[in-house]
């Protein structure tokens, strides 16, 4: 009888079969839909947090709603769908769980839910060379909408406030709004900056390292962002909760 590992090694298709079946067009939605599965995941890391007893980064799920929105959108375009059309041939309607409670973390679990389904659709279009199901697509889209709608309701955060909020953050990252592998891989809204001993004495004490970014707009606000791990023994900007963080707003005011 053959083993586990040597199935596997005869019956998953060859990548490089893969590659010379793969057409522009579901390169595109392969790419949209790896996007949305991951951003779902950044924004379940979220509420991740908070159940560890974390407080909610709202800016931070503010900018995983928007990113989200991003490969929605372009799923969408792949597909020759418009927003309008997913939202009034499925309407959904979300029935949360029993009991009074806040359910925003219940409802990450389901975008992320969804967006494996989404997934898991293009990935029979572009591995096993399926038609595309436009209905079941639309249909899972709309749900997805649905849940999106409800998290944000949840949150205080529109609709626009998402598409505003990932059109700014795109716009740091992309000169003109053109994009280049560089400018993806080097991330210029993301800028994460090593703390001197100086500033670090001076904050006190401290939790959290985490990755930061640093621009005109900083705020005290800001100065939260998501969690991150201590790299090659760097120390980065502190996530705060009670601390003062003007110290840290003056230290980039009078060096930046």
């Amino acid at each position: 009888m053959i083993n586990h590992a040597d199935m596997v090694s005869v019956l998953a298709k060859s990548g490089d079969t893969i590659a010379s079946e793969l057409t522009g067009k579901n390169a595109h939605l392969l790419h949209m839909a790896v996007g949305i599965s991951g951003e779902a995941a950044e924004l379940l890391g979220a509420f991740e947090a908070e159940a560890e007893g974390k407080s909610l980064d709202m800016e931070n799920v503010l900018e995983e709603l928007g990113d989200l929105e991003f490969y929605i959108e372009g799923l969408r375009q792949g597909l020759g769908v418009t927003r309008d059309k997913v939202l009034n041939t499925f309407p959904s309607v979300l029935v949360a769980p029993n009991g009074d409670y806040d359910y925003s973390g219940w409802y990450a679990v389901k975008i992320s839910t969804r967006s494996g389904d989404i997934l898991d659709l293009i990935k029979k279009v572009v591995v096993y060379q399926k038609d595309v199901e436009l209905e079941k697509i639309v249909k899972e889209l709309s749900s997805l909408e649905t849940v999106l709608d409800a998290v944000r309701d949840s949150c205080d955060i529109t609709y626009e406030q998402c598409l505003e909020a990932n059109i700014a953050k795109l716009g740091k990252r992309y000169d003109g709004f053109k994009y280049s592998d560089s400018a993806a891989q080097t991330r210029a809204d993301k800028i994460t900056v090593e703390i001197p001993e100086a500033l670090l004495n001076e904050l006190g004490t401290f939790y959290n390292i985490v990755e930061n970014k640093v621009g005109s707009d900083i705020t005290e606000q800001s100065v939260s962002r998501k969690t991150n791990q201590l790299s090659d023994g760097k120390k980065y900007l502190v996530r705060l909760d009670e601390i003062n963080s003007r110290c840290i707003l003056r230290y980039f005011e009078e060096t930046l």
